[in-house]
């Protein structure tokens, strides 16, 4: 019970120093431009009729992409979608280990993280990542996972990171 309230109020300071340290980077602006372009036929490129790639990213900005709902602030959404999906996913990965302690551990590790807590909202790809390899986590650790799927999220994961930038 304990363990389970420690949790709770570290998932609170947690969504307090993301809001905190929220911003938009200046590198976050030339993926939702090119996303702006793509939405409206132009192509993911920062002009129109050049061929320049200026996302560092494809998978994020492929996604930014994405109308959602005709929400208005798209990358705090998409963002916080991630960043939950990703605490819930360890959540469900300590049920599965019968380890709330190394959750609260780690919990509170990412709470002390200031480049997680910064880059988190920053409208870069933070939440992508910090979602990939959670899944990757609960994957590996799963009991009911196939190789297939472990191969599969592997590769989604390593071509995520060795993205060609």
């Amino acid at each position: 019970m304990l363990v389970k309230t420690l949790l709770a109020i570290s998932s609170l300071f947690m969504f307090y120093g993301l809001l905190k340290f929220a911003w938009i980077c200046d590198d976050a602006f030339f993926t939702l431009r090119a996303a702006l372009n793509f939405n409206h036929g132009l192509g993911p490129v920062w002009s129109p009729g050049q061929r320049l790639q200026s996302f560092t990213n494809p998978l994020w900005m492929f996604l930014m992409s994405i109308h959602l709902f005709g929400l208005s602030n798209q990358v705090f959404m998409l963002s916080l979608f991630f960043i939950l999906l990703s605490l819930l996913l360890l959540y469900r990965l300590s049920i599965t280990q019968n380890s709330q302690k190394s959750l609260l551990v780690l919990m509170v590790i990412l709470i002390s993280s200031k480049t997680f807590l910064t880059f988190s909202f920053s409208g870069l790809e933070t939440p992508l990542t910090f979602f990939l390899l959670t899944a990757n986590g609960l994957l590996y650790y799963s009991e009911k996972s196939s190789l297939k799927k472990q191969a599969y999220l592997s590769l989604l994961l390593g071509a995520y990171i060795l993205e060609p930038s």
